[in-house]
């Protein structure tokens, strides 16, 4: 609002001090690249996102039989990657992922972890308390949904369908596929669209609603779903 009422708008394109080039780039989510006069443009441009840049059809439609089998928002959802991010520190070992989260779960409920893992067993200190699915559980071999044909191409959308109708979500930080969940979250008026990530901790009274630097290029403000 503050720039709103500004006449000239001046934006930086060298830096000749040592600082960050972190401070001045325009990489950002796509929620973010355009300035506008007005709150109603703002909001008439979110809602061009939302009903035109979206995902096809079919990938909702496969979702949604998972969905049906867990309950919508009666599930928490995860998405831990495990393999080709390029940002280490977002690995965690599984014990670490649940003691990070674990104040906001409910004892005993349902989880769907979306993930690269490889290692069958990585997630069986999640079991030992919870009742866990992945992808292989509905369209592997054997699995409930398993004489549905998905494209493998879909399979990573779908999760993220998946994951948009938990009761929470769990995502791993300095990931954009985690982000456009979240995005997809407040799209469906999720119960709850806080950001939270598996990486770090997460306390009970956390709202997950961080004040976020200019410079964050992951994430979206909650405005971009919660002004239309």
């Amino acid at each position: 609002q503050r720039l709103q009422k500004e006449k000239y708008l001046f934006f930086p394109s060298c830096m000749k001090d040592e600082g960050s080039t972190q401070d001045w780039r325009y990489l950002a989510q796509v929620g973010s690249w355009v300035a506008f006069s007005t709150i109603e443009k703002e909001v008439e441009f979110h809602r061009m996102l939302r009903n035109n840049l979206h995902l096809v059809p079919s990938v909702f439609e496969i979702a949604a039989r998972v969905v049906a089998e867990l309950g919508a928002f009666r599930y928490a959802a995860l998405h831990v990657r495990r393999n080709e991010l390029q940002y280490k520190s977002s690995f965690k070992s599984a014990q670490a992922s649940l003691s990070n989260i674990e104040s906001k779960l409910i004892k005993g409920e349902t989880l769907y972890i979306a993930t690269d893992e490889v290692k069958s067993d990585f997630f069986d200190v999640f079991r030992e308390s919870y009742k866990v699915f992945q992808w292989k559980d509905f369209f592997g071999e054997g699995g409930k949904l398993s004489h549905i044909h998905v494209e493998r191409k879909h399979e990573g959308l779908i999760e993220m369908a998946i994951c948009s109708m938990g009761r929470i979500f769990f995502g791993t930080a300095l990931s954009t596929f985690s982000a456009y969940i979240r995005r997809l979250r407040g799209y469906v008026q999720a119960p709850d669209t806080g950001l939270y990530q598996h990486s770090s901790y997460v306390s009970k009274e956390d709202l997950g609603r961080p004040s976020l630097p200019a410079t964050d290029i992951f994430h979206d403000e909650p405005d971009i779903w919660e002004e239309m």
